[in-house]
């Protein structure tokens, strides 16, 4: 967080110009790189010489975990300004680095039977912060409590956070898969959800991979986020009047 607007604004061109930066690598890689205004890599400090970029191969595809990354762009939302277009840019940055796998469908969405098919309605929550007494959390149990008997409801908890023993008690299922992204994205599928609902998706980098696949029909990211992702298979984005500032609204 920064201490002025000037400051703010010079630290986005920067962010906004390494994410250009890399689009190059993606598509060209370092061969015609001739210097870094992004400060990609640090060439004042002598860290990596523009030999060592220009010997880089074309990045496109070259990604092949998402949720492996130290973490997504956590700090950007912080700034309180309007963030679509660069959260679309980093999305799309990440689209061209990570291999057409990223953006992989469950089974069940292509199947013939799922529209006629007749059962209650399956929503599911997953969050890295749902566990313990989070705020997300609460939130959660809150909807579940209040539309038990309408819908079918399952939990992911993602990360280190434990789930209370009230989400295994009001909800149709409650999981915990650490910090595994193979597990997540299996259980995920194998729920066959009508609805995925994401508490939040910047704070940890499994549940911002998990955000570009389809795991439901309709996918929505609420306010755990204090913006919207950019990710193009979030369908909705669901905020309110009083937690957003006129300007950015």
């Amino acid at each position: 967080v920064y201490s002025s607007l000037v400051e703010t604004d010079d630290a986005r061109i920067q962010f906004r110009q390494r994410i250009r930066d890399i689009t190059v690598l993606a598509h060209n890689g370092g061969n015609n790189w001739m210097e870094d205004k992004g400060d990609l890599f640090r060439l004042d400090n002598y860290e990596v010489s523009i030999q060592e970029i220009q010997g880089i191969p074309p990045l496109k595809g070259k990604l092949q975990n998402l949720s492996e990354i130290q973490s997504p762009h956590f700090y950007v939302h912080y700034n309180g300004l309007y963030d679509l277009p660069i959260q679309k840019e980093v999305s799309e940055m990440f689209a061209l680095l990570c291999p057409p796998s990223l953006f992989e469908v469950s089974p069940h969405l292509a199947r013939k039977d799922r529209i006629t098919k007749q059962r209650m309605k399956r929503i599911g929550f997953v969050s890295s912060l749902i566990g313990g007494n989070e705020p997300h959390g609460l939130l959660v149990l809150d909807v579940i409590r209040s539309l038990k008997g309408l819908f079918q409801f399952y939990v992911v908890s993602i990360g280190s956070k434990t789930l209370t023993t009230e989400f295994h008690t009001v909800s149709d299922g409650a999981y915990e898969v650490g910090y595994d992204s193979r597990a997540a994205r299996t259980l995920l599928m194998s729920l066959e959800l009508d609805c995925l609902v994401f508490a939040e998706a910047m704070n940890e980098a499994i549940v911002y991979s998990l955000g570009y696949q389809r795991f439901a029909p309709v996918q929505v990211l609420v306010m755990g986020s204090p913006v919207t992702s950019g990710i193009p298979t979030f369908d909705y984005f669901l905020s309110g009047d009083l937690l957003e500032h006129v300007r950015t609204s």
